[in-house]
């Protein structure tokens, strides 16, 4: 009976209200798809968001590794050159290739694999040719330290030689002369001459040979440096990749290729005036 009442009373409604009654239910329904669109969009952009701020974060820490491994690599690649000064302690120069060394391998913590490799190739290859080029600038040092105990020697018999005449001059002076002081000093003057001739010409002959071996050493370090230079591109594109920065590795080559032609006619114009200047 009750349930005939409910129906009654429902048939009874009349279609505005129904119209109504279906319009809210639509309404509700849109705003729920609304609501439910709007929170996906909003859970989107905020993983986009998180995703972006961790990329940002992981680009700005890979740019400071790379930017200081850049200036260590440089570093180390002017190392070979440096080394053709025999005045830079050898101490000094290990120890800035091992500080740099030490920067340049943080690279393999957050670089990949392309990187890497790349990096740890042009690492090996400095590493290699500088281990090489220190072996050659050995013997050169140990000459160039001979020529300075020579140099000491014969500034030491100069002085000596420069007392003896002054003696000389001071018996002159006040008219005394005796055969046996006269015998003493003239023989320690000719001693410290033949002394001073002795050292100059084996300081001369060292100079010499060092000399023309420092310039062959100057050009394998010209050449060990343009050798490892080659190492670079690889290196540079790999982390030019990662940090989504163009690489025109065609004019970057023909650059590359365009400096060291230059430095080496200046290099070899330099070395011809200097030998030039030996020979007149």
């Amino acid at each position: 009976m009750y349930f005939n009442e409910i129906i009654t009373a429902i048939i009874a409604i009349p279609d505005v209200v129904w119209a109504a009654i279906i319009a809210s239910f639509l309404t509700l329904g849109g705003v729920l798809l609304t609501n439910r669109g709007s929170n996906k969009r909003l859970t989107n952009q905020l993983l986009h968001d998180a995703q972006q701020r961790d990329r940002e974060r992981s680009m700005e820490l890979k740019r400071e590794v790379y930017l200081k491994a850049t200036e260590a690599i440089t570093v180390n690649h002017m190392i070979l050159m440096k080394l053709t000064n025999l005045n830079v302690q050898e101490l000094e120069i290990a120890q800035q290739f091992s500080n740099a060394a030490a920067t340049i391998a943080k690279v393999n913590i957050i670089a990949s694999t392309k990187t890497v490799n790349a990096v740890s190739d042009l690492s090996s290859e400095l590493g290699e040719n500088y281990l090489q080029l220190l072996a050659q600038r050995i013997p050169l040092v140990q000459r160039k330290a001979n020529i300075e105990v020579l140099n000491i020697l014969i500034n030491k018999f100069s002085s000596e030689r420069d007392q003896m005449i002054e003696l000389m001059k001071k018996s002159n002076i006040q008219g005394n002369y005796d055969e046996r002081l006269w015998k003493v000093i003239n023989d320690n003057f000719e001693f410290a001459g033949e002394q001073i001739k002795k050292y100059s010409n084996e300081r001369d002959q060292l100079l010499a040979l060092n000399n023309q071996e420092l310039v062959n050493f100057t050009k394998d370090c010209f050449q060990a440096s343009k050798k490892v230079g080659n190492f670079f591109i690889p290196a540079i594109q790999a982390i030019r990749e990662e940090m989504d920065i163009p690489f025109d590795e065609d004019g970057y080559k023909d650059t590359i290729e365009r400096s060291w032609s230059k430095a080496e006619r200046s290099m070899s114009k330099f070395i011809e005036e200097l030998t030039n200047k030996k020979n007149q």
